[in-house]
């Protein structure tokens, strides 16, 4: 016997169908998503899971969109890789970084011309990004 593992089979009925139910499961709608724990905050304090991590950030992202400031404030979140939903930035006019551990230097582009303001500080970046004039 090799699918199910035999160990479940021994383990008794209700291992034996929840095993079947994953691979049916599986088998229809594909594999389950990648879970894991987001860290933020002060010392990594605050934890969530990252699929609600990353539907918190879209939400600020559209409501940034859609206020008269045009500010996005993603300080202190833990961010390590810029995000890709931020490829379009265009309407953004202020974007607040700080506290972040990115690890990737950012790439700018085209979109992000209405930007008139890009806070990173603390954010332990080796360079600034290059369309940037100082």
């Amino acid at each position: 016997l090799v699918d199910p593992p035999y160990e479940y089979v021994l383990d008794g009925k209700c291992k034996l169908l929840w095993i079947c139910r994953e691979k049916y499961m599986t088998s229809i709608k594909g594999k389950p998503p990648e879970v894991y724990q987001h860290r933020s905050g002060v010392l990594n304090e605050f934890g969530q899971l990252n699929i609600e991590f990353n539907l918190q950030v879209n939400q600020t992202f559209k409501s940034a969109l859609e206020s008269p400031e045009k500010r996005l404030i993603l300080i202190n979140k833990g961010i390590k890789i810029f995000p890709q939903t931020f490829n379009n930035l265009e309407g953004i006019h202020h974007l607040e970084m700080d506290r972040n551990e990115l690890e990737q230097p950012i790439r700018l582009n085209p979109s992000y011309s209405g930007l008139y303001s890009l806070s990173l500080s603390f954010c332990r970046l080796k360079a600034i990004p290059e369309p940037i004039d100082l």
